[in-house]
């Protein structure tokens, strides 16, 4: 954070040092308004409109190598969020990157990917099943998923009934509950959507599931693979959740 004010400042102050240029040049601007050469609109359109070239040129060369000295992450999704933004032009239509972009775009609430959102929210019931599907999709967390599919659901089934029936019978298995984190399973719990006993049947297995030693996972994930079953599959997300074990202080 203190670097990125750093930046925006260091920019700030550079752009500023044009203004006793300014100063100068308003001697010979009173002198040719008073030859009735121009007026002082097309005299201020023209000081603005000089200078975004230079302006531009000079925030996307600074902005790229303080991006690279800082240590940031070059994330496919969001160079491909920024060529959208400056091209409007998508270069992938896999369905994991374009979530990842959506993703990406909600979290910098990008206006100009609003459109671009919408046309993934008409998408279809076997569309977003289709793609929730993969377990390559690289997300930032399970709870991003869930809060996608409920915000498509809400969409799509405005009434009560039909969105407990899809969220239950179709979407509901499409969400791996156990990989969400403890807080947002609260959410899932009181969560009028589902039907009555599927969110806490769900949170019950998810936590008995969180409890369980690692290599106990691990073999109970690949039960559920033989049976055709992803519940416990991780889907590479980009942020992990980190566990806390406490130990008890040692008496001597």
């Amino acid at each position: 954070m203190g670097s990125m004010y750093a930046v925006v400042l260091f920019l700030g102050l550079q752009n500023a040092s044009s203004v006793p240029v300014v100063d100068v040049e308003r001697i010979v601007f009173y002198r040719e308004r008073a030859a009735r050469m121009y007026s002082a609109i097309p005299y201020a359109f023209g000081q603005v409109f000089i200078e975004i070239p230079y302006v531009f040129v000079q925030a996307v060369s600074y902005g790229i190598n303080i991006y690279a000295m800082i240590g940031f992450k070059w994330e496919a999704a969001l160079m491909e969020l920024l060529n959208f933004m400056y091209s409007n032009i998508l270069t992938t239509n896999i369905a994991p990157a374009l979530l990842d972009v959506l993703i990406a775009a909600d979290k910098f609430e990008v206006a100009s990917c609003i459109r671009f959102q919408e046309e993934v929210m008409k998408l279809s019931l076997a569309g977003i099943e289709a793609t929730l599907s993969s377990d390559d999709l690289q997300v930032a967390s399970e709870d991003a998923v869930y809060d996608f599919v409920l915000k498509w659901t809400r969409a799509h089934y405005p009434l009560i009934d039909e969105c407990r029936e899809i969220l239950s019978s179709r979407l509901g298995c499409c969400i791996h509950f156990s990989f969400m984190s403890c807080r947002k399973l609260r959410k899932v719990l009181i969560c009028n959507d589902f039907e009555h006993e599927f969110p806490s049947k769900l949170v019950v297995e998810a936590l008995f599931y969180k409890a369980e030693v690692p290599h106990r996972q691990q073999t109970q994930a690949s039960e559920e693979l033989a049976l055709m079953s992803h519940r416990f599959v991780d889907r590479a997300y980009k942020y992990r959740p980190v566990k806390v074990v406490e130990f008890e202080l040692l008496r001597i």
